[in-house]
């Protein structure tokens, strides 16, 4: 009898235990690392208005100044889950970034789609083919911008290193850059007025021919595609045009996602899901046009948002149509991701397109939770992906 009685209060002992450990997982604060204010908005706007906590849920949004720095972070368990851009998910899942082993993460959200923009700078560009043999810029590689800028040239026929020179800059470099461009073009125009002045003062002519030697040193950025609101801010110090959004080079396609191991999936499936419900329904509401005004003034009043992104700033990134927040994160989409990364040399080509994709973007997961959240679901996880103008069906 007292055998019995020892093994019904051992297992009762585990079944606690367990039970316990379950629910203390479950209250957890869970972490979640971000780098782009464009993509992290949705999660930034559940934060301030207090959509986490009506729904229980203790979550707590970090920014970061450095991918790698996050992608280590939440390597090493110190973050739940990290916005990443999409080509970066893919690196990650493969072991091909510096000193991270390849996880097997998941994307359980979309994070943002479209969201950047080509500006052409020079006024001799009137078409696509018209960059042959100019400087244009973006991000670097773990940013969409890039594989979509070689893409886009590709397509019009020109080599992004032979018959352009593709360079990148951060945004910080490419702030400086501009300021610098902009200061020493008012300077010229200074001298040149002071010059048609005093046509003979030597010194003046000296000063302006080092000015100007300066100036030409400086490499003659003609075009640049970057995200949102990153586009936006350095278009009004310099000015351009946009020649095409990405949404327009593909449609709706996704920017960035939402990744979490298996291991946390496994372990804090509940909280997951109520996180996946409440993001989106905070996406049903902002992905309106006539809501993003208050998307705005939520984004400029948080303690996210530098400086630099005023207002008007906002308010322009923002539209409606340019960065967009649909939140289903369809297969075929990672799988048209994962076929122009490899086309670009990008990702090794004896990597199975269809198996990475459909592996990595855990749509199945998603469509239960937006389901329990009252989100309207699409019916498959497939959808033709318009790229460049050409619809392409990826289905096994």
């Amino acid at each position: 009898m007292k055998k019995v009685l020892g093994k019904v209060l051992l297992n009762t002992l585990i079944v606690f235990l367990f039970s316990f450990k379950f629910l203390f997982a479950q209250t957890q604060t869970f972490k979640i690392g971000f780098f782009s204010l464009f993509m992290a908005a949705p999660f930034i706007y559940a934060e301030e208005t207090g959509a986490f906590k009506k729904e229980g849920l203790n979550v707590k949004i970090i920014p970061y100044n450095n991918l790698m720095e996050m992608a280590n972070d939440f390597h090493q368990g110190k973050l739940e889950a990290a916005i990443f851009p999409i080509p970066m998910v893919f690196s990650y899942r493969l072991g091909l970034l510096s000193g991270i082993p390849s996880e097997d993460v998941k994307v359980i959200l979309v994070a943002g789609a479209n969201g950047g923009s080509l500006v052409v700078t020079d006024s001799t560009i009137k078409n696509p083919r018209d960059l042959k043999g100019k400087i244009v810029v973006s991000f670097p590689k773990m940013c969409p911008c890039y594989p979509l800028l070689r893409y886009f040239l590709i397509k019009y026929g020109i080599d992004p290193e032979k018959d352009a020179k593709h360079k990148v800059f951060t945004f910080d470099e490419l702030i400086d850059y501009t300021l610098e461009r902009n200061k020493i073009e008012r300077e010229l125009k200074k001298y040149r007025e002071l010059l048609a002045r005093n046509k003979d003062d030597k010194e003046l002519k000296e000063r302006y021919e080092k000015l100007r030697s300066k100036y030409d040193a400086l490499p003659k950025i003609s075009a640049f595609l970057i995200p949102e609101p990153n586009t936006t801010f350095i278009k009004s110090l310099k000015g351009g045009y946009v020649m095409v959004s990405t949404r327009n080079i593909w449609k709706d396609h996704p920017f960035g996602g939402l990744v979490v191991k298996e291991k946390i999936l496994k372990e804090r499936k509940e909280t997951v899901g109520r996180m996946v419900g409440v993001i989106g329904k905070v996406c049903q509401t902002i992905d309106l046009p006539q809501n993003r005004e208050k998307l705005v003034s939520v984004l400029l009043k948080s303690r996210y948002n530098p400086p630099e992104f005023t207002y008007s700033i906002l308010k322009e990134a923002f539209k409606a149509g340019e960065t967009d927040y649909p939140v289903f994160p369809y297969k075929s989409s990672a799988i048209a991701w994962v076929e122009i990364l490899k086309s670009l040399g990008m990702l090794p080509a004896k990597v199975d397109a269809f198996s990475l994709a459909e592996e990595t973007f855990f749509s199945e997961f998603t469509r239960e939770a937006l389901s329990k959240a009252g989100v309207p679901v699409p019916p498959t996880d497939y959808r033709p992906e318009v790229i460049m103008g050409e619809i392409k069906n990826y289905r096994r």
